[in-house]
């Protein structure tokens, strides 16, 4: 069984390509590897446009040190992904719905400053500064609609927060306290129709607690009421959990590549 090494910060972690859960064998694939997915790099923070035509994500060598790079699908592939030159030095970030624009999280010491970028005339121009006129700090995002982004608040170790982002202004909207706890709670998923929500946990010296977990809402899509999260035990760990609903994909990374396995694998509440 092919075992990988990967760095996250202050931990090394081994995980498996195939997992053994109750007699069941889960296979881990590479997606779209030598396009996506490089034997030359470690990939991470994957997101789409609404349409799943765009396709943006992380490469790097050093993890507070990324570089941006874009792609379009064109008759079914995605071509090789190009390198945004003005995001070349940044520790993660997502791609708006409708493709263009970025909120990405620049790393400074302790300090993970919130930034924004949009694309003009076919390039990436004019960075602001969200946490320059809102003190909000942190990264890891989820975004969801044009308006609301789901993120890692950098604030106890790490929570899950929600935002919304209207005319340049980045305000936070809920801390989720459900979700969070002492570990570091980061890089939340949530359903488009707002039925779930997955993110990793992380506690020093706990496996118990280190992993994807999952919160049900059993509100609505306008209140929400999430549930205290279970773990998929099903999944080895690894953050970036996105879900492309078109293939039945779910997607996360393992610190090396972008990895995928059949949704139904998740069992997830119907």
């Amino acid at each position: 069984m092919k075992t990988i090494i990967f760095f996250i910060s202050f931990f090394f972690y081994l995980v498996p390509e195939v997992v053994s859960q109750s007699g069941e064998i889960i296979v881990f694939k590479t997606f779209e590897q030598d396009v996506i997915s490089l034997p030359t790099s470690t990939e991470n923070s994957i997101s789409f446009s609404q349409d799943g035509l765009i396709v943006f994500l992380t490469r790097t060598d050093d993890w507070s040190k990324q570089s941006g790079y874009i792609g379009v699908k064109r008759e079914g592939k995605f071509g090789k992904l190009e390198p945004i030159s003005t995001l070349n030095s940044i520790y993660n970030g997502a791609l708006s719905p409708d493709g263009t624009k970025i909120v990405y999280s620049i790393k400074k010491g302790s300090r993970e400053e919130i930034w924004l970028i949009r694309k003009s005339n076919n390039e990436w121009i004019n960075p602001i500064s969200l946490t320059k006129s809102t003190g909000i700090e942190g990264g890891y995002f989820n975004w969801r609609t044009n308006n609301d982004i789901y993120f890692q608040l950098a604030k106890n170790n790490g929570d899950i927060a929600r935002a919304t982002l209207e005319d340049d202004k980045f305000s936070l909207l809920d801390t989720l306290s459900v979700l969070n706890t002492s570990a570091t709670e980061f890089s939340p998923y949530i359903d488009k129709n707002q039925r779930f929500i997955i993110f990793t946990r992380y506690l020093v010296g706990d496996i118990s607690n280190q992993g994807f977990f999952i919160s049900y809402n059993q509100g609505d899509q306008k209140s929400h009421k999430w549930t205290a999260p279970k773990k998929l035990t099903m999944l080895p760990y690894g953050w970036g959990a996105y879900i492309l609903e078109d293939l039945g994909l779910f997607l996360f990374s393992d610190g090396e590549n972008i990895k995928h396995c059949p949704i139904e694998q998740l069992r997830l509440q119907k």
